[in-house]
């Protein structure tokens, strides 16, 4: 696994929220231990733990743009975190943005201002846990490239950086690959092109395939402690090179860019022809498999799929907590419904275990297999503490 940070404990103390979807305006204050979020559907329960995300890593789980965040009647919003951070003496800190419908943001870090909300993201772990998890099993391969690009961009410093020039790069070489006159350039143009693009995938892609398989022993044991089960879980990377995960991590990274260098000479005409991208990092994803080398998504029943699901949000944040030195918020969406009494209380042992700060949103308090330390209910965007 990469290099921990220094042992540092990141302490959420208030969070201000003015006009973050449903809720107008609150000043929570943000303690240790487990803190209950209640209240009934649609009340704004998940709009809480969306904001405190997205102050703390600067996106949001459940949208692309940013004025979908923003209050229906108003033109922005501001949401700000303030903490405190311990070592050996204590000190504070405080980041947060504003939001103007179609003007971009206004972030501050401490004292430092910046229009990036990037800027927000790295300085302290923040995990969500939801409903979502499970669809990281069967569903799109998009679903699975995010949450290993955010584990990648928490213990790789480069890699929000290295996906954001893969972005632009695919954006340019999808457009030339369009333009009618891209026989002008001719070969030179493409190698041109290529040749950035392929130093950027394989750098994306080793550094994916590390995060795996670092994530594989946690992977086994937050499913088998989940589903009672004995059965082991493999993951395969899938981008075409034929590498199994273990050679993906080792190979020399010129090797590798050679290798991805011959894939994309071999589907260049058919990529002028379609006008686009046939492969990259952009079309990369990972399976879950069992130990006999089946696949989760076709083989697995769906208490073993809700099982792997919510052990790939459990993994999430052990990664993230090893990594950050125990300063980890874990973000808890309504995930006990669906589960037996059995493994209800098996994934509630696992998140208690060693957490700093838990915040659970469920519309039914019986469903929360463990006491809380505090409580918070939302009732059409009102949050009041209990």
């Amino acid at each position: 696994m990469a290099a921990y940070r220094a042992a540092l404990i990141y302490m959420l103390k208030k969070l201000f929220i003015t006009d973050f979807r449903n809720i107008n305006s609150a000043e929570i204050d943000l303690k240790p231990g487990l803190t209950l979020i209640s209240g009934d559907n649609g009340q704004g329960k998940t709009n809480f733990l969306e904001a405190l995300f997205m102050v703390s890593q600067g996106w949001s789980f459940r949208s692309r743009s940013h004025d979908d965040v923003i209050n229906w009647d108003a033109k922005e919003c501001m949401l700000r975190v303030q903490g405190e951070i311990a070592v050996i003496s204590e000190s504070e800190f405080e980041q947060g943005f504003l939001l103007r419908r179609r003007r971009g943001a206004e972030v501050r870090v401490d004292s430092q201002k910046s229009t990036n909300m990037g800027e927000l993201h790295g300085r302290y772990g923040c995990v969500y846990m939801g409903p979502e998890d499970i669809a990281l099993v069967r569903g799109a391969p998009e679903l699975r490239r995010r949450w290993v690009d955010v584990l990648m961009s928490k213990s790789h410093p480069d890699g929000l950086d290295l996906l954001r020039k893969f972005r632009r790069i695919l954006r340019q070489r999808n457009s030339w690959l369009k333009t009618s006159d891209q026989n002008f350039y001719g070969d030179e143009q493409w190698f041109a092109l290529t040749d950035i693009f392929v130093q950027l995938w394989s750098q994306i892609s080793q550094r994916r395939a590390q995060v795996l398989e670092d994530c594989i022993p946690l992977l086994n044991e937050f499913y088998a402690e989940i589903s009672g089960g004995a059965e082991d879980i493999n993951l395969s990377y899938i981008n075409g090179t034929g590498l199994e995960l273990a050679e993906l991590v080792s190979i020399d990274l010129q090797e590798l860019q050679q290798i991805l260098l011959e894939k994309m000479e071999k589907l260049k005409a058919r990529e002028q022809i379609m006008g686009l991208t046939m492969a990259g990092a952009h079309r990369e994803d990972f399976a879950l498999n069992f130990s006999h080398g089946k696949d989760f998504r076709y083989n697995g029943s769906q208490g073993q799929c809700r099982s792997a699901g919510l052990a790939l949000g459990l993994t999430a944040f052990e990664y993230t907590q090893r990594y950050f030195q125990q300063n980890t918020a874990l973000l808890v969406d309504d995930i006990f419904a669906e589960l037996d009494a059995k493994r209800r209380q098996s994934l509630a042992n696992l998140i208690t275990k060693n957490v700093k700060q838990v915040f659970a949103a469920l519309p039914r308090t019986e469903d929360l297999p463990f006491s809380s330390d505090h409580l918070l209910q939302v009732q059409k965007g009102e949050i009041t503490t209990l």
